[in-house]
């Protein structure tokens, strides 16, 4: 398609193509699989199309559709689908991704919904941030002549935006895969709460925790100074140190500026609780 100002749709088939088309259109929206048209209502803090306004389709771009492995990552193009990601398979990609993706919505819906599209899903949606956050996800940055690495802590904010500059679009996702040995991801709450968990259980201790709650307004709810706690710890946990974890975890929770119901409280109590008194029987199987 020739390049003039009278386009609406453009059609990169190539990275750089793409950066330069967006530099000079950095309003123009982006999509992919949008997968949000068809399944979000008018809540969705994502930008939606409008008469008139210009989109850059990215479907066609080799290079955000790449998956590569090597025995320390996994990179996926930010492109690539969330059936693609499951066809994969357990033995490669980590198993609260796996769990989270399968969680997802119809196959129909999976094998058009994007990894990157889902990272940019609004903040009333219960996205992969929680589970990448905990897998210690690096995300490719790039812009017309120049690209950076970065954590999703210093790429996205609590409440779910993410931070990028006029022109920046994200274009892979690197996951570590010496990540810990037990891992779980639920969605509960009549959909309106996520939670991921990973662990280390080791010869009845603890070498690593980390958990993550989500909620529409909050996709990512972590407390990293009560994981640091509880590393170290003897297993199984005594009913005093639990009761303890709990009451740091509705703090957390009561902390955040928007009220959180009783409902969901207590359902993110009691998962919590069901995970800690999993790791005994993980440490044995670990030793």
């Amino acid at each position: 398609m020739a390049d003039t100002n009278q386009e609406l749709v453009y059609l990169p088939t190539n990275l750089n193509y793409l950066l330069s088309v967006f530099r000079g259109r950095p309003d123009a929206v982006l999509v992919a699989g949008a997968t949000h048209l068809m399944t979000r209502n008018n809540t969705v803090s994502r930008r939606i199309p409008s008469l008139g306004e210009r989109i850059i389709y990215l479907g066609n771009v080799e290079e955000l559709t790449r998956i590569t492995r090597s025995d320390r990552y996994l990179e996926l193009g930010a492109c690539v689908t969330q059936q693609q990601i499951l066809g994969i398979g357990g033995e490669i990609v980590p198993p609260a991704l796996m769990q989270f993706l399968g969680s997802i919505s119809s196959p129909g819906v999976r094998n058009l919904a994007t990894i990157g599209g889902n990272l940019f899903a609004g903040k009333d949606y219960l996205n992969c941030i929680p589970v990448l956050g905990l897998l210690e996800a690096r995300i490719e940055v790039r812009k017309a002549g120049s690209s950076h690495w970065s954590t999703l802590p210093r790429l996205i904010d609590q409440d779910g935006t993410i931070r990028l500059s006029e022109g920046e679009l994200i274009t892979r996702i690197r996951i570590a895969l010496d990540t810990c040995s037990f891992q779980i991801f639920r969605r509960m709450g009549n959909g309106r709460l996520s939670f991921c968990g990973m662990a280390e259980p080791q010869k009845e201790a603890l070498t690593d925790l980390r958990f993550a709650f989500g909620i529409p307004g909050y996709p990512s709810i972590r407390n990293r100074d009560l994981e640091a706690e509880l590393i170290g710890r003897r297993l199984p946990l005594p009913e005093k140190e639990l009761h303890s974890s709990l009451e740091q975890l509705t703090a957390t929770f009561e902390a955040l500026p928007i009220p959180v119901n009783d409902f969901i409280m207590e359902t993110a109590r009691r998962i919590l609780t069901w995970f800690f008194r999993q790791l005994p029987a993980r440490s044995e199987e670990n030793s």
